[in-house]
């Protein structure tokens, strides 16, 4: 499982890409980047 320092980094990363300054991106693009993002992190931290 993932250490409680690399939930909180994913949990500012995640902050980061949808603060006020992403406001620009349409909503599917947004929601496709934190899709992709997601999925790796999880593979990741994933068992075999």
């Amino acid at each position: 499982f993932p250490s409680q320092q690399a939930v909180q980094r994913e949990r500012e990363k995640l902050h980061d890409m949808t603060n006020s300054h992403q406001c620009f991106k349409p909503i599917p693009v947004l929601i496709g980047e934190l899709n992709r993002h997601l999925k790796g992190w999880a593979n990741y931290f994933s068992f075999g």
